[in-house]
């Protein structure tokens, strides 16, 4: 039975870009060495599963997944049918919604274990918890800069690198055919405000040693320079926090749920205005929750209260109108305009809230520039002008690498062949413009879109 099975494929590595080529989201790559098929994230399309949902998960059980696969919400895995009995396992690279969203829905399709770091993992343990959901598959952890034998002929190594998220990690895939390195999402950030710079002297061996293929993140490619670091962001936040006189006014500040780096600024800073710091929505409460599990960072213990369900953020706001908005300082999702988000709420009184003139607001983000979010910032911030709110934006470095670290990425690594990813169809041509300017063959950039698939050995 085993030798039927071998013969069915042929040697080699093929590799099939279920979704997140050629597009932002629906992240998932599966890659065949010889008769094993590895799978490589399992992440939702933000925009089109908004029309769906909440600004995060919610009611998951009620959801279709027939109807998310054909809305283009999440990867359309019919393009691997024929490998799912060979799938040994599945590896996470972060805990956005847009590489491990999708686990809910389709991880059942294979009987392998599921592996991340520690946080990736407690972020979607407490994701399924909240919703009362039961995966079949084992949650493993890796930490980052560590290895394991997958199979006889496999091995896996987690690279710690940085990003928006903590413990986001590239995963190399060790094969007799060389290294497959899966390089989503990262930028080279020296001075992180949580945890450590990225680990360049793996890449380097990794280098050395022999990259077949690197899937890379290309989505700021055309962004020319370098990223700037996360501290830089830090300190737009301080002047934006305590550089202007916010006194007697409401202090509003909405960032990424999972930024936990920024959230920490955000505390640091709101400790020194004196006022009580609250957190308001679900996918706050759940990344850090999870943080707090797993003893990378406790918001409780330095002072926030968290507010996750809805009676008890209605009660919480009452109270606050009747105490006074300046005594608080609110952070609350919304920071792309999500019409369920918290924000929307305090701006359409669905809670007991009222903005006045000369509030604050400050987006710790920048739009993502894709529909439906363009549409959604632009009515929520014309609401707030209107109610003569002070709106402090783009106070935000972007967790993606810049066109000189995709370079500089390149050269520590060395890769045989390039598939970029996670950017759009310019992005990915501006990425392999790249790769050409630096000297390699252009017949060994990929341009893949969706259920394509690609032989390399």
């Amino acid at each position: 039975m085993t030798q039927e099975r071998q013969s069915q494929f042929p040697p080699g590595v093929e590799i099939i870009t279920v979704g997140g080529t050629g597009e932002v989201g629906r992240n998932m790559t599966a890659v065949r060495v010889d008769d094993e098929v590895f799978l490589f994230d399992m992440g939702l399309h933000m925009p089109n599963y908004i029309k769906f949902t909440d600004e995060d998960i919610s009611d998951l059980g009620k959801i279709s997944v027939d109807a998310l696969r054909k809305a283009g919400a999440i990867p359309d895995d019919n393009s691997i049918k024929h490998w799912r009995k060979n799938v040994k396992a599945i590896f996470l690279g972060h805990g956005h919604l847009d590489h491990i969203g999708a686990v809910p829905f389709i991880s059942k399709n294979y009987s392998a274990p599921i592996i991340g770091t520690p946080y990736t993992i407690q972020v979607l343990k407490t994701m399924m918890k909240d919703e009362k959901i039961q995966l079949k598959n084992r949650l493993e952890t890796l930490n980052p800069n560590a290895t394991r034998k997958i199979t006889k002929n496999v091995t896996v190594e987690f690279v710690h690198v940085t990003h928006s998220i903590p413990q986001s990690v590239l995963v190399a895939l060790h094969t007799k055919y060389g290294v497959i390195l899966y390089a989503t999402d990262f930028k080279f950030d020296n001075n992180p405000v949580l945890g450590k710079p990225p680990h360049y002297e793996c890449l380097k061996k990794l280098g050395d040693k022999g990259i077949l293929v690197a899937i890379v993140d290309a989505l700021y490619v055309t962004t020319p320079g370098k990223m700037p670091s996360e501290i830089i962001a830090r300190e737009l936040l301080r002047d934006a926090m305590l550089g202007v006189d916010n006194r007697g006014k409401a202090l509003v500040v909405t960032t990424f749920s999972s930024h936990i780096a920024r959230l920490k600024s955000i505390v640091d800073f709101g400790k020194q205005t004196k006022r009580k710091i609250l957190f308001m929505g679900r996918s706050l409460a759940k990344y850090t929750q999870a943080a707090e599990d797993i003893d990378l960072y406790n918001f409780t213990k330095s002072g926030v209260d968290i507010f996750k369900y809805g009676n008890q953020v209605k009660r919480k706001f009452r109270e606050i109108m009747k105490r006074g908005k300046d005594k608080f300082l609110l952070v609350v999702t919304g920071h792309q305009g999500e019409p369920k988000s918290m924000l929307a709420k305090m701006i359409n009184h669905k809670v007991d809230w009222r903005f006045v003139s000369d509030d604050h607001v400050i987006f710790a983000s920048r739009v993502i520039p894709v529909e439906p979010n363009i549409s959604y910032r632009k009515a929520i911030e014309g609401q707030l002008q209107r109610e003569g709110v002070r709106m402090y934006t783009d106070i935000h470095c972007s967790g993606h690498a810049a066109r000189e670290d995709i370079r500089e990425f390149l050269k520590l690594t060395r890769p045989r062949h390039l598939i970029p990813t996670h950017a759009e169809p310019n992005k990915v041509a501006s990425c392999v413009q790249l790769w050409q300017d630096m000297g390699q063959p252009v017949k060994n950039a990929h341009t893949l879109r969706p259920g394509q698939r690609l032989k390399l050995a």
